[in-house]
């Protein structure tokens, strides 16, 4: 099953604008230095594809995304024409992560137009890692509970979805 996770570009559309995010933790005594995030996704509504995407990274707050500590806008990834997203990073968006057992949250949401191309969503899996994955439907237009960060599975209901997201984090330990 997977989760939609857009920023959608037509007039009308932004009060069904999700995002999905899942954590991951940097180990003790390790720095990393993200350099590209790969998602399994597909497109409904329509076969896409995604004009970009947005990469988003949080501190951990409480067990949810809490601040901002930094974000890659508009990154055009390679898609495999059905969703899913190997997204480079470019050298101008510097996301280094230090470890110490610090966990982080991972968004990434496509930027699209439903009118030709539909929405994209996150696939997910069946087992949890750590936190179950967080979402939000901030200008509330699919009416559920979670305008701000709430348990996936929460907001959504019980559609045999989650509790995680699939992706992959690809970079460089540069631990002095």
């Amino acid at each position: 099953m997977a989760i939609i996770s857009t920023n959608f570009t037509d007039d009308g559309f932004d009060i069904y604008d999700t995002n999905g995010a899942d954590d991951f933790v940097v180990p003790k005594g390790h720095t990393w230095k993200l350099r590209e995030v790969d998602v399994t996704g597909i497109y409904t509504g329509a076969d896409g594809p995604a004009a970009s995407e947005n990469i988003l990274v949080y501190r951990n707050q409480n067990g949810f995304p809490g601040p901002l500590l930094a974000h890659c806008d508009e990154v055009v990834g390679i898609d495999n024409q059905s969703g899913s997203l190997a997204i480079k990073l470019p050298k101008s968006c510097k996301i280094a992560l230090q470890g110490g057992g610090r966990r982080y949250w991972i968004s990434v949401v496509a930027n699209m137009s439903f009118e030709c191309c539909g929405t994209w969503t996150w696939e997910t899996r069946s087992t949890e890692n750590s936190k179950p994955a967080a979402w939000e439907n901030p200008n509330g237009g699919f009416g559920t509970p979670c305008t701000t960060w709430g348990v996936m599975t929460d907001c959504i209901g019980d559609y045999g979805e989650g509790p995680d997201f699939m992706f992959a984090l690809k970079g460089k330990d540069v631990t002095p």
